[in-house]
């Protein structure tokens, strides 16, 4: 889908930039205050793209960010899209991850099979090469319905040619051929260059199973080495599953615990409550039994959807949530879109250690994911042997990466 050519606007390549916090680096009226001097219904710097949209004051608990935001608006399902658009320059010399982000609020907006857009941030990357890549909007990632102010984002690179410098970036809010309301603020752009940062590496497990504590925590707790554990707090203590008392040894030692749930369910087919009493009852089984506030969370099969997203969001159950997409975390990882490596009965050992090397060589953060850790799988394909696993601990600490629970690895590739 291409976008008219736009303005370039300055930005520097240097550091972790915010580019709307630093005087002369800075994409043009990030939150919309600053009104078009030759249109009153548009914003300064932003053009319109099909339907386009408005520009409109926000008062009270609807507001966001100072007064001003945009909004799109449709009663009837309309000819086409509506967007508001904007080219940023990079200009990289060498190149470096750019994470951009805009807070998305939305009123009865209409959920159809034939919209893959809802209520999107979308983008158009264009890169030094000459290449092209397109954010990506799917019926799995779009925003519809009615939602308080939640926060949207991508890194450029997880794109198929973000490795390479770009020259620019386009960014477009838009709303797709439906009905309902959708505002946006708050756009930011931040491109990430950490000296300090060479790359991490966290091993996880999902599902608090007995053998990820007989095998997975001891064996890395007899190296002085910490993990994090996605844990089923229904589970715990049945057969087959980690005590109580043992998933509190193990945060004892270092490690982090991550909410997976009471009851492992796909969250996308349950109705609205009994979804969001996954979340509630999870949280608040941890605090009231001594665990703490958990502040990340792990979709049960990896599966999920934006009203999950926006339900997480909203009412601050947790700060970060990971599926299991493969790949890598650069910096700049945007929180709800953290990347996996999963070990399963296929994977053998070389291919574990050029997951380690690419991490290593590409100066991002890794997460290596264990189910099942058994000396006999069978036909279990989520299941790993404890050779496998021996061989996985020792490669990654050869390698030199740090090895650090799923929280830090965050932390440091934001820079934090």
């Amino acid at each position: 889908m291409e976008m008219p050519f736009v303005a370039l606007l300055g930005l520097a390549a240097f550091g972790c930039i915010d580019v709307y916090a630093q005087t002369g680096i800075k994409i043009q009226n990030f939150s919309f205050e600053d009104q078009d001097p030759a249109n009153a219904k548009l914003a300064a710097g932003w053009q319109q793209q099909w339907l386009g949209y408005t520009r409109t004051i926000m008062t009270g608990s609807e507001t966001w960010d100072q007064s001003y935001a945009i909004k799109f608006s449709n009663t009837s399902p309309p000819a086409d899209l509506s967007g508001a658009v904007q080219r940023v320059s990079l200009n990289q010399a060498t190149a470096a991850p750019v994470k951009v982000t805009a807070r998305v609020k939305g009123e009865n907006i209409q959920d159809l099979t034939s919209d893959k857009y809802g209520a999107s941030l979308y983008c158009r990357v264009r890169y030094a090469n000459g290449a092209t890549d397109y954010c990506i909007t799917t019926p799995k990632t779009k925003n519809v319905g009615t939602f308080g102010w939640v926060l949207l984002g991508f890194n450029t690179a997880t794109f198929p040619n973000g490795n390479q410098p770009i020259t620019w970036i386009e960014i477009e809010p838009m709303l797709g051929k439906v009905t309902g309301t959708a505002y946006f603020d708050d756009v930011h752009v931040m491109e990430y260059r950490l000296p300090s940062f060479n790359g991490a590496l966290s091993i996880m497990g999902d599902d608090t199973t007995l053998d990820q504590y007989l095998v997975l925590f001891k064996h890395m707790l007899a190296k002085g080495l910490v993990g994090s554990i996605a844990a089923v707090t229904n589970y715990l203590g049945t057969s087959g599953y980690m005590s109580v008392a043992q998933l509190h040894e193990m945060q004892d030692s270092g490690w982090e615990v991550v909410s997976h749930t009471t009851d492992h369910k796909d969250l996308t087919k349950l109705s609205p409550q009994e979804m969001e009493d996954q979340l509630y009852f999870s949280k608040k089984w941890f605090s009231a039994n001594g665990f703490g506030t958990i502040e990340n969370f792990a979709y049960p099969f990896g599966a999920y959807n934006q009203n999950i997203v926006h339900v997480i969001q909203e009412d601050a159950y947790y700060t970060s949530a990971r599926g299991v997409e493969k790949g890598f975390n650069p910096p700049g990882t945007f929180p709800f879109t953290v990347y996996i490596q999963e070990a399963d009965s296929n994977i053998p050992i070389s291919t574990v250690k050029s997951w380690i090397a690419s991490a290593k060589q590409n100066k991002t953060w890794l997460i290596i994911l264990f189910h099942q850790i058994r000396t006999d799988c069978g036909s279990e394909l989520y299941c790993t042997s404890p050779t496998i696993f021996d061989q996985t601990v020792t490669a990654a600490q050869a390698s030199g990466l740090p090895i650090v629970t799923y929280s830090r690895g965050l932390n440091l590739v934001n820079g934090n």
